[in-house]
């Protein structure tokens, strides 16, 4: 939890409450079109003209601003589903599989100099302890390792920050 606060203490904390809530803008969130009510057109649903990224990437945002990044339990779900390799074996993650991602996802992110030790950690902590060699509990176990995988990306990229040691982390406190 250190190695997280100290990422986070060079940016200005809210004046109540250590995470303050806000409204989330979802990238697939759905609207009736201009034929679906009377007087009403698809702009009329929307809160913002575009999504909240295209403003960030050409930099029509306040500069300080601040911004909340958050994930669903099963936000990562889809994962199972789009991924070529588990087609064949009808979407069922063994433990081969989830053992390999996470051997895959330590080598890549290179977040550690004991690699060994990362992935062992990483797997303690998503294997369903009662049991462990149950491919549904698996399956979940996946999709939320999958979740912090994402959430741990997508902050260092908006961030850009040294990440050493920081997915582990994350991994252990999510």
């Amino acid at each position: 939890m250190a190695v997280l606060s100290s990422l986070l203490s060079p940016f200005k904390q809210p004046d109540v409450g250590t995470f303050a809530w806000a409204p989330v803008v979802d990238t697939n969130f759905t609207v009736p079109g201009d034929e679906w009510y009377e007087e009403w057109e698809e702009k009329d649903w929307r809160i913002i003209p575009e999504m909240p990224l295209n403003f960030y990437q050409r930099n029509h945002h306040h500069r300080n601003l601040r911004y909340m990044a958050g994930v669903n339990r099963d936000a990562a779900a889809n994962f199972v589903f789009n991924d070529n390799r588990l087609v064949r074996n009808r979407h069922e993650v063994s433990e081969e599989f989830f053992n390999e991602r996470v051997k895959d996802w330590v080598k890549h992110y290179n977040y550690s100099l004991n690699m060994e030790g990362a992935y062992d950690a990483i797997k303690w902590m998503y294997t369903y302890g009662p049991d462990p060699h149950n491919t549904t509990h698996i399956r979940e176990e996946y999709v939320h390792v999958s979740i912090c995988v994402c959430a741990c990306y997508l902050f260092t990229v908006n961030r850009r920050l040294d990440t050493s040691h920081f997915l582990t982390s994350f991994f252990l406190n999510i």
